[in-house]
């Protein structure tokens, strides 16, 4: 391992997200509170101790890592991470929870390999981009690899079923298009084989379309909700300004 310099403005804006980061999980988690305080610090403690202090151990370490010794095996690590991911259909390993099969038990050890693969997965397509620099403009060498990665990972992940990762490492794959400056009409054509593929796939797949719908429904539910809110808000408002204006011209009148 070497020294190797801090970007310091970078560190700043990942302390402030992981700042907001906590103080939103800790309010969201204030009705456990009021129903028992036990499983609350329970889970204070392994999100925030466990979770943040292990999480910026393993940040610290990967710094100090030169970002050559991540280019060079990055390959292998994101392998490595399918293979795990994909462990978890074997019997007596993975195990299901929720519906769903995403859970790898490796002796005492029980983890989700996807997490893992969501890590591996940005290391080796931000390595991919760097070798590919001089034709990231080129659609064989920007969006058809990438398309081929992505419809191994969601061979695997819909399988489980688990969208919502596979859809997090595809916001992370465009952003990191997006920052490569590649052509804004292979990000909207990548944008557009996505998203009809995956309507193609909600058709035949019953847990994914049950997925649309409710969250569709919950969008829905919540934008009537505060439009609602404006609404009622807004009615007040007129009727507190109508019963000012009503009181000024009693006071001109008497």
């Amino acid at each position: 391992m070497k020294n190797t310099s801090v970007d310091k403005f970078f560190l700043g804006i990942v302390l402030s997200i992981l700042s907001i980061g906590i103080v939103m999980f800790i309010s969201a988690s204030l009705g456990v509170l009021e129903k028992s305080r036990s499983v609350f610090y329970g889970i204070l403690f392994n999100q925030v101790v466990l979770g943040l202090g292990l999480g910026l151990l393993g940040m610290y370490i990967a710094s100090r890592v030169p970002y050559k010794f991540w280019k060079k095996y990055s390959f292998y690590f994101f392998l490595g991470s399918l293979i795990l991911t994909a462990l978890v259909f074997v019997p007596y390993l993975g195990f299901a929870h929720g519906g769903a099969k995403r859970w790898l038990s490796l002796g005492p050890l029980s983890f989700q390999p996807a997490e893992i693969l969501k890590f591996t997965f940005i290391i080796y397509f931000a390595s991919w981009l760097s070798f590919t620099k001089n034709k990231i403009q080129e659609f064989k060498w920007s969006i058809l690899p990438l398309l081929g990665f992505l419809a191994v990972i969601a061979l695997i992940l819909f399988k489980q079923p688990d969208t919502k990762s596979f859809m997090l490492i595809v916001v992370a794959a465009m952003s990191m298009l997006f920052v490569s400056g590649i052509k804004w009409k292979y990000i909207i054509s990548i944008v557009v084989l996505l998203t009809a593929g995956l309507l193609i796939l909600a058709f035949f797949t019953p847990y994914l379309s049950g997925r649309i719908k409710t969250s569709w429904l919950e969008f829905t539910k919540q934008l009537w909700k505060r439009r609602k809110i404006l609404g009622l808000r807004k009615q007040e408002k007129t009727h507190l300004l109508a019963s000012k204006k009503s009181q000024g011209i009693q006071n001109q009148t008497q």
